[in-house]
């Protein structure tokens, strides 16, 4: 009876991971919603909250671990971040913001506060396989969101449903250099990584995105991470992604896309049975006109979308519609550079179309300073600084992780896109960033299975 109940216990998840699954999975559907701050919302942040209370409480009792030394830079930043937070407040009621706008950006930013918090707590039950099968499940979900998504906005295909999750990019792009630092460390299961890590490129790359082709910086970044014995397999790893990549695009280009024509399959046009308005015996029975059926997107092929930016610039319309967010943050800013003008301050801009768009982010890095000020820039600096740090920390407690690959990796990325977008206020920034931590603070305690030849060697001890 006791082994029954043993092995029953065994099966429910610590609480730190049930809180972590509540914060992440309970955004990723809540969040999806409308624009408006609902009662749904509402519950959810307010349930964040008591999960922030009490994975608090638990951190507080990781002090002698190993894993919460690692963290504790992180810990400061995110209680820099709640004081910016708080700070911008009263700053934003003087600029004119409603306390409901305010509220709505400084959920976006508490998530990140929050993200270490929760990770640790996550961590402390040291059950590496069950958060790593968490992070992917998590992050593949995100990937099928974000595809579903972006297929139905440009008309890709004909689809049931318009979207499943939250769509985030910063989901996906986790998945991608996970896979990567999989598909060097894991080698029982180095095909499945390299499949996964191909096909969640491809996603990118059938949406059109110009981003996909930065996501290969990831790339060179994790066979420096891998360390020199592990060049050759992060080299083929690195390779063997790109190939299955551009074969899944192929694939997708010749037999379900075809951009330019049509996508749908054909649609059976069936005669209404006899005894239904329009059927009489002896006549021909009124046949509804066919079903529209969608067509592609002209401008979601990825070529010609790259030609035009590096050609005609002056013709590519999401480059001008960044350029006008990046005049409106930049004059906000001037107004008030020490402190900004408070989280949920609209910007508003002229689009391409000609109509005016007004809303509390933009595509454009300089949304930070124009909100927080001088002191968000130096927050924001800090945080880069504990990210190197932690990268170097984990290097040295483990040698080449999947974690460590992958949170340089995906550095990586976010440093290079950064001109046209700020993914710190991507809600799916902080989920990600929060299975990423759970999953590299483990390795602090030497739980699982890591490669090990990749680690430095120790100096002799005298």
């Amino acid at each position: 009876m006791t082994q029954v109940v043993a092995a029953v216990a065994g099966l429910i998840p610590p609480l730190g991971i049930v809180r972590l699954l509540v914060v992440v999975e309970g955004g990723l559907v809540v969040l999806q919603s409308s624009q408006s701050l609902g009662p749904a919302k509402l519950g959810y942040l307010a349930l964040v909250g008591v999960a922030l209370a009490f994975s608090s409480r638990s951190v507080w009792h990781l002090r002698d671990r190993p894993m919460f030394k690692a963290g504790l830079p992180w810990l400061i930043a995110s209680l820099l971040l709640g004081g910016l937070i708080a700070l911008s407040l009263p700053v934003a009621l003087a600029h004119g913001t409603p306390i409901t706008q305010w509220l709505r950006d400084a959920a976006t930013y508490g998530l990140l506060a929050a993200a270490p918090v929760i990770a640790l707590d996550a961590a402390a039950s040291r059950r590496r396989g069950l958060i790593q099968a968490v992070t992917v499940a998590t992050m593949g979900l995100g990937a099928l969101s974000y595809a579903v998504y972006w297929i139905d906005a440009r008309n890709l295909a004909a689809l049931p449903f318009e979207r499943l999750l939250l769509p985030t990019a910063s989901l996906p792009t986790a998945l991608f250099v996970v896979s990567l630092g999989a598909a060097v460390i894991d080698g029982p299961r180095r095909l499945v990584w390299v499949l996964l890590g191909g096909l969640t490129l491809g996603v990118f790359l059938i949406a059109g995105s110009r981003s996909a082709l930065f996501f290969f910086i990831a790339m060179p970044v994790a066979m420096a991470v891998a360390g020199r014995l592990a060049l050759v397999r992060s080299a083929v790893a690195s390779a063997a992604i790109g190939l299955v990549a551009t074969a899944f695009v192929v694939i997708v280009q010749f037999s379900v896309v075809g951009v330019g024509g049509e996508l749908a399959p054909p649609i059976d046009v069936v005669p209404p049975p006899s005894g239904v308005p329009g059927s009489s015996p002896g006549a021909s029975p009124t046949v509804p006109p066919p079903t529209p059926r969608p067509t592609a997107d002209p401008d979601a092929a990825l070529i010609p979308r790259i030609q035009a930016f590096l050609t005609s610039p002056e013709r590519d319309g999401s480059l001008r519609e960044r350029v006008a967010q990046y005049g409106v943050a930049w004059d906000l800013f001037v107004t008030s550079p020490v402190v900004g003008v408070g989280l949920g301050h609209p910007f508003e801009w002229t689009r391409v179309d000609g109509t005016i768009r007004r809303d509390f982010t933009a595509d454009t890095p300089l949304i930070l300073p124009a909100k927080l000020g001088l002191i968000g820039v130096a927050w924001l600096a800090f945080f880069g600084v504990v990210w190197i740090r932690f990268l170097r920390q984990l290097w040295h407690a483990a040698g080449a992780t999947i974690p460590g690959i992958a949170m340089a990796g995906w550095a990586a990325i976010v440093a290079v896109l950064a001109w046209g977008s700020f993914v710190l206020e991507d809600k799916g920034f902080s989920y990600a960033l929060m299975l990423l931590l759970a999953f590299a603070f483990i390795e602090f305690e030497g739980e699982g299975s890591i490669d090990r030849s990749t680690r430095p060697a120790e100096p002799p001890r005298s």
